[in-house]
């Protein structure tokens, strides 16, 4: 019997060429640059949201401090009369936390004594996105 010499041919090497591997993470890039873009427009809609809960509660507190005090914190005071209680304040403990006075973007909020927009007492208010006073994002009390 004749003894054959058979081969066995191999086509490729298993595993992924390199253009297969640049295919692959170009589409994983876009993939993930489109969710991001997703999630950065709903992080906006969650801040504008959360700064509406803040706003309420940042009223809440400004009427209890008044009612503990006989009289709401000056403009010059603002909103860290909340969270360190002036000299002349009767209730010297504080309301909130430091933190507390933070919109979402990490801004203080801004107040006003007497009020101009809100037809109240005062004003409280976050500059929105953009960080400037009275443009057209600021979402405030009023």
């Amino acid at each position: 019997m004749k003894n054959l010499n058979l081969r066995q041919s191999r086509s490729s090497s298993p595993g992924f060429t390199l253009m297969e591997m640049i295919l692959v993470l170009l589409i994983i890039t876009s993939l993930m640059g489109m969710v991001i873009f997703k999630m950065s427009t709903n992080v906006d809609d969650a801040n504008i949201t959360s700064v509406n809960g803040s706003l309420s509660a940042l009223e809440t507190t400004l009427l209890r401090y008044k009612m503990a005090n006989g009289g709401l914190p000056t403009e010059g005071q603002g909103l860290e009369a909340l969270t360190a209680p002036p000299s002349n304040a009767r209730l010297r403990k504080p309301f909130l936390k430091p933190d507390g006075i933070n919109d979402p973007w990490g801004r203080v909020f801004q107040y006003r004594n007497p009020g101009k927009k809100s037809g109240g007492d005062f004003d409280i208010f976050s500059m929105g996105p953009d960080g400037q006073p009275d443009t057209a994002d600021d979402i405030g009390n009023w």
